[in-house]
């Protein structure tokens, strides 16, 4: 049977067809469709994959100011503040943009170097006066440095920027809370059970203690009362309130301490929230 003319029109379009299928495809992954998906990525709030479609432009062209700057940000927008620090301390941070210098500090802040953080927002020129107030008074306050956070913020100026006022408003209810001491807590348990805990804030511990102590030691007092220093019931008693009596006071001073650490936690989780609502 001798091949029809549709068959030799099939084998010689078969080159053709496939070689425009590797043309489609090189198109789909050229330098300016590999950048369109990038920013369709970027767009579509998916940051992670923007960022390593970004990574391929970059491979195809190195120095594509553009793509560096959008996969620096993509990584940021994903929380990667690791590799987005990375990434920025190739470059020389006082000629970043105020967009990259803000990421800058904030990254930093993200992976602890609250310290550089302090010091880069206070020098950097390209960041305006709020992004610099907002990072350095995180940066002190990251370090459980409320009244000096509060005092830069009230020097920079609060320029009615809701976030500023708000922090505003929770660095001066830390500031204006008296911590808990030690040394007092222990001293007042020391003359009354449990009053250390109550001085702290936790009055029901307080009371508990207070409760098993004068218990145990009243019948601890009647055991010696009826029985004199033979009578076992009367020692059990006395052991037992002994040891509240000395628990209480080490339990004072760790209450002391609970109530300050519950403060600045508190504070710290509250200035993390703003900043990152920033």
């Amino acid at each position: 049977m001798k091949p029809t003319p549709i068959i030799y029109l099939l084998v010689l379009c078969l080159p053709l067809l496939y070689g425009s299928k590797m043309v489609l495809a090189q198109n789909l992954f050229s330098l300016d469709n590999s950048l369109k998906f990038a920013d369709h990525l970027y767009a579509d709030f998916k940051f992670a994959q923007a960022a390593a479609e970004y990574e391929r432009v970059l491979f195809m062209q190195p120095e594509n100011s553009y793509a560096m700057q959008r996969q620096i940000m993509a990584y940021g927008k994903a929380k990667n503040y690791r590799v987005c620090l990375q990434k920025l301390q190739r470059y020389n941070t006082d000629s970043l943009n105020p967009e990259l210098a803000f990421l800058y500090g904030k990254s930093l802040l993200k992976t602890g170097s609250s310290a550089h953080a302090y010091t880069f927002a206070m020098q950097n020129k390209a960041l305006n006066i709020n992004d610099k107030t907002v990072l350095a008074t995180t940066a002190l306050a990251f370090n459980e440095q409320f009244a000096q956070a509060k005092y830069a913020l009230d020097s920079m100026g609060l320029r009615n920027n809701p976030t500023l006022l708000q922090y505003s408003e929770t660095l001066g209810g830390i500031t204006s809370v008296k911590k808990k001491s030690a040394a007092m807590s222990m001293a007042m348990s020391a003359v009354i059970p449990g009053s250390g805990k109550i001085y702290s804030g936790y009055w029901k511990d307080g009371l508990v203690v207070l409760a098993f102590t004068s218990v145990s030691t009243w019948q601890a007092y009647r055991g010696f009362s009826k029985s004199g220093v033979k009578s076992v019931y009367a020692w059990v008693y006395a052991g037992s309130s002994f040891g509240f009596y000395v628990g209480n006071i080490y339990g004072a001073r760790k209450a002391a301490f609970k109530y300050n650490t519950t403060k600045i936690h508190k504070t710290i989780h509250r200035i993390e929230t703003l900043f990152n609502n920033y």
